[in-house]
């Protein structure tokens, strides 16, 4: 009765004699992709531009920085299985609406671009139109995000430029009974290494056109990216009686609001960024 149900059907319980007579196996997590695809065109005639610039309807996007790494995790799970709707709309939050593509030349030497825009009127409309397309999705298919875009014709040669990051440590967080060699002091800067490492990580929050000043939402997203944590490139040795373990520090924001600490910087000005740096454990050797 355990075994079978009333209708004489095996029950999840029989498994369990399966599994001791073959083994069990442990559950394949995966990993999707995302894929950006062109859902509308508008804006200026296409019919000038030269054919490695021009875009139809349904095809794939090439696009960089549209997904925040920080949401990335949301992607993984066990292969087969439904991805839930709070982890689609945890995805939706961390694409980037309005994307501009590089600037580009018709065959008349006319300057144009491209603008990228989630499907949708407004934000609601934008994750319904989401939601709908990734209806039953599951890990290890692809996630499919629907953008517009829209051809402009430029007036001038828009210059883009990357901001640098100066990062200072303002609180240094150590371990109890563990003592490191050279360890990090409140007020010094982060090493050259370390400082790629965050400027890599919010690229695209970084970049844009020259002189234009870095607006409070790339801000935002810039902590959000810097507070999922940014693990030293550093390592440090400590010999125990039984084994020899390796620590690292690992960065986030001190609190201090990055748009009033950085007000009126544009794109291509240097951007202070104050941390906290917390000793952590990474492995025993």
């Amino acid at each position: 009765m355990g075994l079978f149900n009333d209708h004489g059907y095996p029950l999840q319980s029989l498994l369990v004699y399966k599994g001791m007579l073959e083994g069990y196996q442990s559950a394949e997590n995966t990993a999707s992709t995302v894929t950006p695809k062109l859902a509308a065109l508008y804006g200026a005639d296409q019919a000038s531009l030269k054919a490695e610039n021009q875009l139809q309807v349904g095809q794939e996007l090439t696009l960089t920085n549209y997904l925040d790494g920080a949401v990335s995790k949301y992607l993984n799970g066990v292969k087969g299985t439904k991805i839930s709707e709070a982890s689609l709309k945890a995805l939706f939050a961390g694409l980037t609406d309005r994307l501009k593509s590089d600037q580009f030349k018709d065959e008349a030497g006319n300057n144009y671009h491209y603008e990228y825009w989630l499907e949708g009127s407004n934000a609601d409309e934008k994750l319904a139109n989401f939601l709908k397309a990734n209806v039953g999705a599951t890990y290890g298919s692809p996630i499919t995000v629907n953008y517009t875009a829209t051809l402009v014709k430029d007036e001038k040669v828009i210059e883009k430029a990357s901001s640098t990051v100066e990062a200072t440590a303002t609180t240094v967080w150590g371990l109890d009974n563990v003592t490191i060699d050279s360890p990090m002091t409140v007020g010094q800067k982060l090493s050259a290494e370390d400082t790629a490492l965050i400027e890599k990580a919010a690229a695209q929050y970084l970049t844009g056109e020259k002189g234009t000043e870095i607006s409070a939402d790339s801000f935002t997203k810039l902590a959000e990216v810097v507070n999922a944590g940014i693990a030293s490139s550093k390592e440090y040795q400590v010999k125990f009686t039984n084994a020899t373990s390796v620590y690292h520090y690992v960065y986030y924001l001190d609190g201090t609001d990055l748009a009033a600490l950085n007000k009126g910087a544009k794109y291509g000005d240097p951007i202070k960024i104050n941390v906290s740096a917390s000793l952590k454990w990474v492995k025993n050797l």
